[in-house]
Parts: structure tokens; C-alpha cells; sequence
């Protein structure tokens, strides 16, 4: 106890009065955490002062002066090693509750360290590692009692952050714990319980885990020992740092001032509540916090802060699903599996129906995870399935705007590019589960060829240019040239000789870097020059007596020539390149040579 130059405790408000409001059997700190932790927690200790600091009550206002100055001034009569925590109580109102900024603030100061001239067994110098500081009384409609500050100042000093909104924006969760406004329950001198998850945190209140469907459960009072119950999100993963907390409040004994009565139903989000516990911003997110009260009226009045807390919070009737407002769904959306039905008051208990309902498994596979531009794409999804009903509804989203209603359908991209496939199954119960593939649409490679004649004389070279040749969606690794001659080539740029006359169909087959294959045709025409005939006759006349000689000269420009055949014109032929020929009868006589080359 530390009063202030300018003022003293009130005569009421003495060293005995201060013993009871702390370790009294009833109305004290001692029998709220007696009650509230079901008997773990005892708390004894020594009450020392009133002392006096140097100087006025508003030069203590603001910052840690007031503990430092408390700890100091009764340091020759408190050996402080004996303690587990230390409670600075001034003189004067919180200034929480009398608005006036010369009034100290009630706090508490976690990383505070404040020597002292004590040594601990070891013969260590001996600190003050986190204090608190709390009024004499609080102004709220006269003055009271300040038991409910000082349960909440000392719920620091176990650890736990505010449940307020820090930053103002929202009420947090309002009058429902101790660690946000329920410390103000009956004007500040009858504070409500912790919360279920601060029971939890304590190792007061160990919750039964739901781990399936309960018919008919019966929850009784937490003042009355009834007990809190977890369900994690989603309901089989029974680790989940993300689960509800079910518990019965009845405004019976230190809930007595509740604003209402019945169900709580708490969201826990430990990821949020750890990394922000030690920032003291638990519950600033109104939207994602670390503990949040689902509001059964469905009005959001914490969110808001239309108010601290009001009947219509607590469940005593109707439901709470995925299809309800509020709903169980986790805070990503997603469905955690969980139906609390038929919720009703029985006297002060509440019965409920919980159930767990699996959500459907979804597998989806395809024949291929590339395929080309056009091809028909065979998906399966027949191999989802559900644990506790049926699959009842198959969605396939192809990321093409297209969709599709049955387990294995056939699907076409017609377009390049890469497609997230999801497929969602529903189940008979409404929940569903997505499962996605990563499709890659591959557009062909494109030919672009440069042939340097199309028709060409037997003999002549022509040269095939397939190097402009491009894909639009990666590259190409091979280049497949068939002439129709039983020749190939795998070079982009290939010149080639035909060894016979003919109409040519040449293709080119083209293969990407995905294996997607383009094939074009090209026809070519090798044309074959013809012999040039040039023969002598000696003589050129005579009588049947004459020896004629006929004496060929013809060549062939392309080719060799491989048949001569003579007609005499006297019905006499001969195969012979220069043949020598009697005529047995006088006339005159038409003398043919035809020449057939190496390409007839």
C-alpha cells in the first residue's frame, strides 16, 4: 500500500480491509481463483503499508514511477524472494474508472525488472520481475470494491494477455471474461470467470475432445464443476491449433453478473493468439481474432461495439452448422465438419446434439498432365470418396470456362496454355473437398519452310529450309525430313539429289520440347530430259548390193542411254547402237531409231 503526499488512503480502506478484499473466505481474490480454477490455485500473502512516496498522486500518472517507488520504499520490510508476485496497491480511484489523467492507470508491467537489497538462497542479488499496480477503489456509481481489477491485473501475472480490443476498434469479447470488461461484473466488485480457453491455458480446466457424434449431451454449469468440451478444425484433425470451445455460463456465483445466459461458443485461433500474445493484441482484429465468442443472435454487437455483451449471446435454442449465422466453418472458410444440433435448456443445463460430419475426399487424376492443343483429354475423378455417406455431386472446372457434371468426363483445350483443373465433390451432407490438377496445354510447333524450286530436272539439287520454323510455347528439339526417295535427314537445312523422276510427297515432321508433334507435306516434281537422237547413214543410197552402215551420235543430257531399236523400213529391226543392214529389194526407205534412257 502506497499513498501520495497530496493523498491518503481513506480511513475504511485500511491495512485489514485490504487482507480481506485479498484473502478473504468470501468477496475475495483469494475465493474467486478458489473458485474459479475448481481449487488449483490458493493464493496467500502478506498485506504491507500504507507508505507514502515523495510527492503528489499525478506525478505518478504515467509510466512505471509508482511500482518502482512501492517496491523501493517497503524494501526494508518485505523480503521479496518469499513472493511469487508483487501487487502495488495506491491510494485514489483507477483512473480506468474515474476518467480523471491524474489518476493512475491499473497495468501490469511484464518485463519490468526492479532491483532490490535482497539476495535469494543461492546469495544472488534478488529483482522484481514484473509487477502490478491497483487501485484503493474504483468509481463506478459511487465507490467499490476493486476485486474485479485486481483479478484481472493478477490474470497478468499468470500470464495472459488482454481479451479486450487494445486498440479500441471493437469490444473484443466484451463482459464474458475477466480479461476483457467482465472484470467490471457488479460495478468492478463482482468479476465473471475467466474464459474457457483461459481455464485451458491455466491447466484448470483440461477440455474433453470430441472426436465424433454425441446424442444428447448434457453440459453443465462451469460454476457448477460442469465441463468445457474442444472441437477441433476440421473435426478429424485433432491437433488443429484452430478449434471451438463449448461451455454452459450461468449467472449463479461469480457469473452472477453475466449478461446473459446459456451455450458460449468460442473460436480459437492459437496462431493468432500466440503470435500476437505478446504484443497484447489477441483480439484487435475484429475480423480474424484469437478468441472470439460466436454470437448466436447473429447481431456481431462485440464486432461492432454496439455493446459489451447481451442475452442474446449465448445459444439456448436452434443450431449451429456450416448453413447457419453464425456458422462453424474455420476462419479460411473452409468446412471443419461440425453440426451442433437441437441445443435446449434443461433447467441450468444445456443439451445439445453434436455431430461430426467427415467432408468428402476428392481425388482427380488425367491420362496426361501435357497434352496438345485439340487433343481429347480424358479426366478421372471416380476415385473420390467419403467416409461417412456418399459423393452426390461431381464439378469439374477446367479454368477454360467450361464445365463438367460427371465423375470421368472428356474434356478438349483449345487453346494453349497451363489450366488449374479443380475438381469438387459434395457429399450427401452438404460438405465438400476440391482437389486440382495442373493441365499443360501445349500449342504445336509451326513449319515454316522455304523449298528453293518445287519442280526440278532429274539430277538437279534442292535445297529444304525448315530453319524459320518456331513454337510458340517452348522450342523445338527435332526436325524429321522423309523425301519419298527412302532417304531422310534430321537437319533443319538439308540439300538434296533425286536419283529417279517422279512426283515426290516430302514431309516434315516437327517435335517440341513436350514431345507435341506438327507434320506438313510438300510435293516436288523431278523431271527427265530426254535423249537428243543424232545418227549418220553411209551411203545414204546404193543397190541391194550395198552395205548400208547406220552410225549413232545420239547422247542424253541426264542420264545414259540403254536401248537403241533400228527399224529399217523393209520390216528388218535391229538393237544394235550402229547397226549394218542390207536392202534385198530397190525403194525407198523411212529409217526410225528410238532410244530408251536410264528413266524409260
Amino acid at each position: 500500500m502506497a499513498g501520495f503526499e497530496d493523498q491518503d488512503f481513506q480511513e475504511e480502506y485500511d491495512q485489514d480491509y485490504f487482507e480481506e478484499t485479498a484473502f478473504a473466505n468470501t468477496n475475495s481474490m483469494w475465493d474467486y481463483f478458489d473458485e474459479v480454477s475448481k481449487g488449483a490455485l490458493n493464493i496467500e500473502g502478506n498485506i504491507y503499508g500504507p507508505y507514502t512516496l515523495e510527492g503528489n498522486a499525478a506525478d505518478y500518472s504515467s509510466g512505471s514511477s509508482f511500482v518502482r517507488d512501492s517496491v523501493e520504499i517497503a524494501d526494508d520490510d518485505i523480503y521479496y524472494p518469499d513472493y511469487d508476485a508483487v501487487v502495488a496497491i495506491h491510494s485514489g480511484p483507477g483512473g480506468e474508472s474515474s476518467g480523471n489523467s491524474n489518476d493512475i492507470w491499473s497495468a501490469h508491467w511484464p518485463t519490468l525488472t526492479i532491483s532490490t537489497d535482497d539476495e535469494d538462497e543461492n546469495g544472488d542479488d534478488h529483482f522484481v520481475d514484473g509487477i502490478s499496480q491497483v487501485p484503493e477503489y474504483q468509481l463506478s456509481n459511487g465507490e467499490k470494491n476493486p476485486l474485479g481489477v485486481w483479478c484481472h491485473e493478477f490474470g497478468h501475472e499468470l500470464g495472459l494477455p488482454d481479451y479486450y480490443d487494445t486498440d479500441g476498434s471493437s469490444e473484443g469479447v466484451g463482459n464474458w471474461a475477466v480479461m476483457a470488461a467482465g472484470s467490471w461484473g457488479n460495478n468492478g466488485e463482482t468479476p465473471v470467470y475467466f474464459s474457457a480457453y483461459s481455464r485451458y491455458w491455466l491447466g484448470w480446466d483440461e477440455p474433453t475432445l470430441v472426436q465424433g457424434d454425441i446424442a444428447n449431451l448434457v453440459i453443465e454449469p462451469v460454476s457448477e464443476g460442469g465441463k468445457i468440451y474442444k472441437l477441433p478444425i476440421p473435426g478429424n484433425w485433432t491437433d488443429s491449433e484452430q478449434y471451438f470451445l463449448l461451455e454452459n455460463r450461468q449467472q449463479t456465483k461469480y457469473d452472477t453478473y453475466l449478461p446473459g445466459e446459456g451455450l458460449l461458443i468460442w473460436h480459437i485461433d492459437e496462431e493468432i493468439m500466440f503470435s500476437k500474445w505478446s504484443s497484447n493484441t489477441v483480439n484487435n482484429d475484429e475480423n480474424h481474432k484469437g478468441m472470439d465468442l460466436e454470437e448466436a443472435d447473429g447481431n456481431d454487437d462485440l464486432d461492432s461495439g454496439a455493446n459489451r455483451g447481451d442475452s442474446g449471446d449465448p445459444f439456448r435454442s436452434g443450431s449451429f452448422t456450416k448453413d447457419t449465422y453464425p456458422n462453424s466453418l474455420a476462419y479460411n472458410g473452409s468446412e471443419s465438419g461440425w453440426k451442433i444440433d437441437n441445443i435446449e435448456v434443461d433447467g441450468d443445463n444445456i443439451i445439445v446434439d453434436i455431430s461430426f460430419l467427415s467432408k468428402p475426399h476428392a481425388i482427380a487424376d488425367a491420362d496426361e498432365a501435357v497434352v496438345a492443343e485439340g487433343e481429347a483429354l480424358q479426366f478421372y475423378g471416380n476415385e473420390s470418396w467419403d467416409e461417412d455417406g456418399q459423393i452426390v455431386n461431381y464439378t469439374w472446372d477446367f479454368g477454360d470456362g467450361e464445365y463438367n457434371y460427371i465423375d470421368n468426363p472428356v474434356h478438349i483445350f483449345t487453346e494453349n496454355g497451363e489450366y488449374n483443373v479443380t475438381l469438387t465433390v459434395r457429399d450427401n451432407n452438404g460438405l465438400e473437398d476440391t482437389y486440382i490438377l495442373n493441365i499443360f496445354v501445349n500449342k504445336p510447333p509451326v513449319a515454316s519452310v522455304s523449298i528453293s524450286k518445287a519442280v526440278i530436272m532429274l539430277g538437279e539439287s534442292i535445297t529444304f529450309d525448315a530453319s524459320s520454323s518456331y513454337d510458340l510455347d517452348g522450342d523445338i528439339d527435332f526436325y524429321y525430313w522423309n523425301f519419298d526417295d527412302g532417304r531422310t535427314s534430321n537437319q533443319a537445312i538439308k540439300e538434296h539429289t533425286y536419283s529417279n523422276s517422279g512426283i515426290f510427297n516430302v514431309s516434315l515432321k516437327l517435335i517440341d520440347n513436350l514431345n507435341d508433334i506438327s507434320t506438313t507435306y510438300y510435293t516436288i516434281e523431278v523431271i527427265n530430259s530426254l535423249p537428243e537422237i543424232s545418227f549418220d547413214i553411209n551411203p545414204n543410197s546404193g543397190n541391194t548390193l550395198t552395205l548400208f552402215k547406220f552410225i549413232d551420235s545420239s547422247i542424253d543430257s541426264d542420264g545414259e542411254i540403254e536401248e537403241w531399236l533400228w527399224t529399217f523400213g523393209d520390216d528388218n529391226t535391229s538393237n544394235e547402237v550402229s547397226p549394218s543392214h542390207y536392202y534385198s529389194f530397190p525403194g525407198y526407205y523411212n529409217v526410225t531409231l528410238t532410244l530408251t534412257d536410264d528413266q524409260n
